[in-house]
């Protein structure tokens, strides 16, 4: 265990983030978490109050940001459930007082960045990734005892797939999730011998980058195709479970069994970690996913797939045309 000079054990925080999506905060976290899993530090993200009732194991030791920030976020979010613009003035008052807090921390503590612009910096690997940072050999070395996270670009490839049970375990959904997932993958295990997750990431994505990275449900389907025709599999023995962020009809999908997720964010996700290999939209949500069921993760792509690069895999890797959790060595390699 790595310790201060005074002997009191060093901790990292996850401070914030850049208000991305679950996928995106929950990339970044086991990122930072296998680091100080390898350096044997605390790790706690006081930034995830949004969403830490799906994963209780994510709530933070530190007593008065668990019960200001997340405790009572979590009895408002409750007590506020019906118009839509309630929940939304309730986040919004509650990331505001978070970002005194942030700022109060940050004039405390020192302050590792890995930034919110992937374009203009890249990603920032972290150990057992990469050697330490300069400024992570500080941390290391001197009387400092805490540490804060900010950005969402840290990457750990290697050290999540080092303490991957770990992590999975860290990020175990509350019961109620899980027995959801269940309900839906047990008829269809029984009924198919291979099922394919597949995420279609529409809303956003029809304007990002120009909607350099969307889908549409006719290409999906073609690739769902070509999947069959690679893999030499029955279309009677494979279901695709479909996930998305927007509407779907499984008419778009002819010939093909098909059924929908369950439409919620966290259920999705480990509906789509269920299965067999997912075929999706360059997200991080898919390769969250695949990381958290040891899956393949195939990039659906509007060019041709390079169905070679998938030949032999079996299990989670670092994909190279993932865009967002790819490293930096990798982004010319990247195909739109």
């Amino acid at each position: 265990m790595h310790c201060a000079k005074d002997g009191m054990k060093k901790e990292i925080i996850i401070l914030t983030h850049n208000g991305g999506d679950i996928a995106n905060q929950l990339w970044n976290h086991i990122s930072i978490a296998a680091y100080a899993r390898e350096r044997g530090y605390a790790c706690e993200n006081h930034s995830f109050f949004e969403h830490a009732d799906e994963f209780p194991l994510l709530y933070p030791n530190d007593r008065l940001v668990r019960l200001v920030f997340f405790r009572t976020f979590s009895l408002m979010r409750r007590l506020s459930l019906g118009p839509i613009t309630q929940h939304r003035i309730l986040v919004r008052v509650w990331r505001r007082a978070y970002a005194l807090y942030a700022l109060y921390m940050k004039g405390r503590f020192s302050i590792l960045d890995a930034g919110n612009d992937f374009n203009a910096r890249g990603v920032y690997l972290l150990p057992p990734s990469a050697p330490a940072t300069r400024a992570l050999v500080r941390f290391e070395r001197d009387s400092t005892t805490t540490l804060l996270c900010t950005g969402w670009l840290f990457r750990n490839p290697e050290g999540i797939r080092r303490h991957h049970t770990f992590l999975i375990e860290l990020l175990k959904p509350q019961e109620d999730t899980s027995l959801r997932v269940a309900s839906r993958l047990q008829p269809l295990r029984a009924r198919f011998s291979h099922l394919v997750g597949v995420h279609i990431r529409q809303a956003d994505y029809t304007y990002f980058k120009n909607g350099r990275f969307y889908l549409s449900p006719e290409r999906m389907r073609t690739i769902m195709g070509e999947y069959l025709s690679r893999q030499k599999r029955a279309s009677e023995d494979t279901c695709f479970i479909l996930c998305s962020d927007g509407p779907l009809s499984e008419d778009d999908f002819t010939g093909l069994h098909t059924v929908l997720s369950l439409g919620d964010a966290v259920g999705d996700l480990y509906v789509l970690a269920g299965c067999d290999v997912i075929i999706g939209s360059d997200s991080t949500f898919g390769d969250l996913a695949a990381y958290l069921g040891d899956i393949p993760h195939i990039i659906a792509k509007n060019c041709a797939m390079d169905w070679a690069y998938y030949a032999d895999v079996h299990a989670w890797f670092p994909n190279r045309y993932s865009y967002a959790t790819s490293l930096n060595a990798d982004r010319e390699n990247i195909i739109s």
